[in-house]
């Protein structure tokens, strides 16, 4: 229930962007939208090995302490 009403909602605020953008363009923009996150979901995990390699993480108390567990 609480998920149609999130749904609703969603359709209502693009319907009023793109009565105030036009069609063509709110279209674009949703399409979009929809596409980065697909690319962010596919990508994050290559792009993150390659980005551990530029940022050092810090050591911490909890990462030298391991062996006592």
């Amino acid at each position: 229930m609480l998920l149609n009403f999130f749904i609703f909602f969603v359709f209502i605020l693009i319907a009023a962007m793109g009565f105030r953008r036009g069609f063509w363009w709110s279209l674009l923009h949703f399409i979009s939208t929809v596409a980065a996150f697909i690319f962010a979901a596919l990508w994050y995990a290559p792009i993150a090995k390659q980005l551990e390699l530029y940022v050092p993480f810090p050591k911490t108390k909890a990462a030298q302490t391991h062996y006592f567990i």
